[in-house]
């Protein structure tokens, strides 16, 4: 699986249980050390940027290292691509990720590691915020926009014809063909 997004992408999010984290990060050596099937589950609850998060998460030990199970919805502004206008759209965000230990939890022995999987650091930190950033941004669509009856703006005025009209002569085709168009007129008439 290719990850590559940009920086700004990557969200940073709050989560309530017993106090609040700025990332998305939980310490699960407990959880390493515990028997396969083991769960945890936390609540999230916060926001970054111009995008609010609430749902779960679900920490389960499996015999290579933990599955993340989470499902969140995110509120995100987004910029219309039509009319440029900003707009609210709910996203439904779900995903499964299993995350390896760097470091074997009994032994302290590295693991080999690539660049395809999620992994918890050698300090057994989780780093969710990756994850939930690139599923976030997955979910995005690609070519937002704020109705699916948005008229978009005038290509000559640049008037945005959801509020208002503009006073621009109404030509049809592309302006690369007035030309043709011109000529084919012209022969007709004749």
């Amino acid at each position: 699986m290719l990850r590559v997004f940009e920086p700004s992408l990557i969200l940073r999010l709050m989560l309530h249980v017993d106090q609040v984290f700025t990332v998305m990060q939980f310490n699960v050596a407990t959880l390493l050390v515990e028997p396969v099937g083991t769960s945890r589950s936390y609540a999230i609850d916060g926001a970054h940027e111009s995008t609010e998060f609430n749902g779960n998460v679900k920490f389960t030990k499996t015999d290579l290292g933990i599955l993340v199970t989470a499902q969140f919805g995110a509120v995100a502004n987004l910029e219309c691509a039509r009319c440029v206008g900003f707009y609210t759209q709910n996203l439904e965000i779900r995903f499964e990720e299993e995350y390896l230990p760097e470091r074997d939890i009994t032994s302290g022995a590295l693991q080999e590691t690539n660049e395809n999987s999620y992994w918890i650091n050698t300090n057994h930190i989780l780093d969710m915020q990756p994850a939930m950033g690139e599923y976030t941004a997955l979910e995005v669509p690609l070519k937002p926009l704020c109705s699916s009856k948005c008229l978009g703006l005038c290509t000559s005025c640049g008037t945005n014809l959801n509020t208002s009209s503009c006073k621009c002569e109404n030509s049809s085709g592309h302006p690369a063909f007035v030309a043709l168009r011109e000529k084919w007129t012209s022969r007709s008439t004749t």
